[in-house]
């Protein structure tokens, strides 16, 4: 959770009402900040997966019971913060105050069809879905639902998949 904080502190830009400054650190420090957020931090997400995955397979694996449970903790939970995102989103749009502080053309929802809606719950688009950081829960549910599928690979391979791991 940390590394993944520090991926996204990487700013330099302060904006004030009427000002912008950008803070111009010494190269050593630039360097310090290369470093730590855009090389030692960017394993932060591949590593909660393969954590996630590990934790999943150490324990007797049941596809359908697992994939019930995932559903319950992450499904449930990812539905009902995308809608509220969606709501939240539409409310404000209809408000004649706040509606220029949410009139990005690709989260407009009064331009959207059912299939921009359908996208934001499914994220084929990433343009258009209205809270994107999510993705990763969604990438966990699909990766769930191929469980059984990869546990099968791994019990039969299970060298050749350590190997395909290693370097990719």
């Amino acid at each position: 959770c940390l590394m993944v904080v520090m991926i996204h502190a990487y700013c330099l830009d302060i904006h004030f009402k009427d000002e912008n400054f950008t803070v111009t650190p010494p190269a050593w420090i630039k360097y310090l900040i290369t470093l730590n957020s855009h090389v030692i931090c960017q394993c932060a997400v591949p590593a909660f997966f393969v954590i996630s995955a590990f934790l999943l397979y150490r324990k007797p694996f049941r596809w359908q019971c697992n994939l019930r449970k995932k559903m319950r903790t992450l499904g449930i939970p990812y539905v009902l913060v995308n809608t509220f995102w969606l709501m939240f989103y539409f409310i404000l749009q209809h408000i004649p105050r706040l509606s220029g502080l949410f009139s990005d053309p690709n989260k407009l929802l009064s331009n959207w069809n059912w299939t921009d809606y359908l996208n934001a719950y499914l994220g084929f688009k990433t343009t258009q879905m209205v809270y994107p950081p999510y993705w990763f829960i969604r990438d966990l549910i699909v990766l769930n639902i191929l469980g059984g599928g990869i546990k099968w690979l791994i019990d039969r391979f299970p060298r050749l998949i350590a190997v395909l791991l290693v370097a990719g």
